[in-house]
């Protein structure tokens, strides 16, 4: 699906940034899961 660790970095930024989690570091955790 993806070819790089860029790509799957950049597809979890565009997918979950937005999500609200009641607290910014719960939104940067899921994005770097």
């Amino acid at each position: 699906m993806f070819s790089t660790d860029a790509e799957q970095e950049q597809w979890a930024k565009d997918t979950f940034y937005h999500t609200e989690l009641g607290d910014s570091r719960r939104t940067k955790r899921l994005v770097k899961l």
